[in-house]
């Protein structure tokens, strides 16, 4: 009797541990999900930047050419740097997020990444 006990007793504790790895692990994978959609929307934006600060840059040089005022073409293409900038700094921060997060699934899912 006292033996079944420990038995059942090992049984519950090890399936409680299993239970809360599988629980970090869908927390782990949802936030690695969150973070690949604000990947996804900062590439866009910096796509977006890109193609505005490309376009501002030939007017730039196209008014530069022209000798015309170009000041504040100049102040246009300097904030879409500035603006690329800031958002290249955050697509990095995510990514670097989601680097550590896939070497805690590691841990919590079990599974390795291999390339």
């Amino acid at each position: 009797m006292f033996r079944s006990s420990i038995i059942a007793i090992v049984l519950f504790i090890t399936s409680i541990s299993w239970a809360t790895e599988w629980n970090s692990c869908h927390k782990d994978l949802s936030s690695i999900r969150e973070n690949s959609d604000e990947a996804i929307k900062s590439t866009v934006k910096l796509r977006d930047l890109y193609d505005r600060y490309e376009t501002k840059k030939f007017e730039y040089e196209m008014c530069k050419s022209l000798g015309g005022d170009c000041q504040y073409l100049q102040l246009a293409v300097n904030a879409l740097l500035i603006d690329y900038g800031t958002e290249k700094t955050r697509f990095s921060n995510i990514m670097h997020s989601i680097n550590m997060q896939l070497s805690s699934i590691k841990e919590t899912c079990g599974y390795d990444f291999k390339p």
